[in-house]
């Protein structure tokens, strides 16, 4: 959902997997969506899944 592909040749760093999440974040929240605010919420919420799995992911790797 944040666009960051597993296959790329060198690992994202923390700061563009925050990028990512804030961008997309910001694209689907529901105060930006007005007009389709459930669909927005749905998708706002499987956003903060995706990037609460890769600090989760990050954090069992590192240790």
């Amino acid at each position: 959902m944040l666009f960051l592909y597993r296959s790329r040749g060198t690992p994202y760093t923390d700061a563009e997997v925050k990028n990512a999440f804030r961008t997309k974040a910001m694209e689907v929240h529901p105060d930006q969506n007005q007009d389709n605010r459930e669909t927005a919420e749905e998708e706002f919420k499987e956003v903060v899944k995706s990037y609460e799995a890769i600090k989760l992911e990050r954090k069992n790797n590192a240790s």
